[in-house]
């Protein structure tokens, strides 16, 4: 099973990631220009029930 210790690593930061994307879709933009850049992201998890109607951040949306 050593093998697939990448996937146990990964699969944390893909959901991690998943759910900064959710907030701020242009993220990924944000880091590459700059490296620093860090998500406004809380991981509170609000956005898992939305899974079964549309993915979504529902802080992102309130605050809109």
């Amino acid at each position: 099973m050593r093998r697939y210790a990448w996937v146990r690593r990964t699969r944390r930061a893909a959901v991690a990631m998943g759910r900064a994307l959710l907030k701020e879709p242009g993220l990924v933009g944000r880091i590459r220009q700059d490296p620093a850049a860090t998500s406004t992201c809380i991981h509170c998890n609000r956005c898992m029930p939305t899974i079964y109607r549309g993915t979504h951040c529902p802080i992102a949306q309130a605050g809109s």
